[in-house]
């Protein structure tokens, strides 16, 4: 992995970390499920056939990765222009399906309202405080309650996708001390300021980097800033969300976190991405109601934020009220 890894690395120097790590996963998934046979990567009949089990939005995931490991390798054109077509017309399946709805078919059992969402944040609150786990946090489940709780304040006040599980909580210090564009330069930190007491968010290394560049943006939110100060006094410096284990939390662990407790108090699996399509149409339905209103001050309020999250979720206000709301 380390050998093809670097080799996507070179190709897009730009690109986060992340994304190369994982276009190089779905090419050796690929390989490993044909018997290690690296040919199958060069037959788009047989890679036809093997794209039918997945969800458009997994093919679409996988078709960019595989025309990505083809441009890089120089392959065949007309390989590349077939595996092109592919993806083209997969997309317009996700589009179609997105014109009913925020919520495609299989989200829509999890879909929530952004007061029940606050009510679920208030839940925590109260769970951490009725059984102490800011002083009892090396119980179980009093950590996972509180990397919960910081984590779904985090997607709320400042969205993003799944990077924050990889957050590095360092001193201001330290942060100075690193180079632009450097490795660790494209990496998520919380970057605490002693006197007088500030926190920073520093997304180096998520999808879209190569578009939208570095985001950084400073922790004014009251709750939040009370939030990273219990985790620092418990992690100190060094990996944000912890497991109970001990072991740093990454993508996989940071769903199953939320979608086991959201299951457990819910009785839905919510994701980062249901959070974020429930604060874009809550928002935007807001501002709709102020532009039939006439309303000015709201519709800079709301037209504000929209632009704000989507500047924090690292893509364009136009793209986000396509995918993200329906009317």
């Amino acid at each position: 992995m380390d050998k093809l890894l670097d080799e996507f690395m070179k190709h897009k120097p730009t690109r986060s970390l992340n994304t190369n790590k994982q276009y190089c996963h779905r090419i050796q998934k690929i390989v490993k499920e044909h018997d290690n046979n690296v040919e199958i990567l060069d037959d788009f009949e047989e890679l036809k056939q093997y794209l039918k089990i997945y969800k458009s939005t997994t093919r679409s995931n996988i078709l960019t990765a595989l025309i990505d490991y083809h441009q890089m390798k120089n392959s065949d054109p007309d390989l590349i222009e077939l595996l092109q077509s592919e993806f083209s017309a997969t997309s317009e399946i996700y589009k179609n399906k997105m014109k009913s709805g925020i919520f495609l078919e299989s989200q829509k059992d999890n879909a929530i309202s952004f007061n029940h969402l606050s009510g679920y944040m208030d839940l925590l609150d109260n769970i951490i405080y009725e059984n102490k786990y800011v002083l009892n946090f090396n119980t179980f489940p009093a950590i996972d309650y509180l990397n919960l709780r910081l984590l779904i304040r985090l997607l709320v006040v400042h969205p993003s996708r799944n990077e924050y599980s990889t957050l590095k909580l360092i001193k201001n210090k330290v942060y100075d001390k690193l180079v632009p564009e450097s490795f660790d330069w494209h990496q998520n930190y919380v970057v605490w300021v002693g006197r007088p007491k500030k926190y920073y968010l520093h997304i180096g290394c998520y999808k879209t980097y190569s578009h939208y560049g570095l985001k950084r943006f400073e922790i004014t939110d009251k709750k939040l800033i009370l939030y990273l100060d219990q985790l620092r006094k418990i992690n100190g410096i060094g990996p944000l969300f912890k497991l109970s284990s001990g072991d740093p939390m990454n993508n996989n662990t940071m769903s199953q976190l939320l979608i086991k407790y959201s299951k457990k108090h819910l009785g839905k699996s919510i994701s980062s991405t249901m959070i974020y399509k429930c604060l874009i149409n809550d928002l935007s339905c807001k501002y709709q109601l102020a532009l039939e209103n006439e309303d000015i001050e709201n519709i800079k309020l709301y037209k504000g934020q929209l632009e704000d999250f989507a500047k924090a979720r690292g893509h364009t206000l136009q793209t986000q009220q396509v995918i993200y709301f329906k009317e």
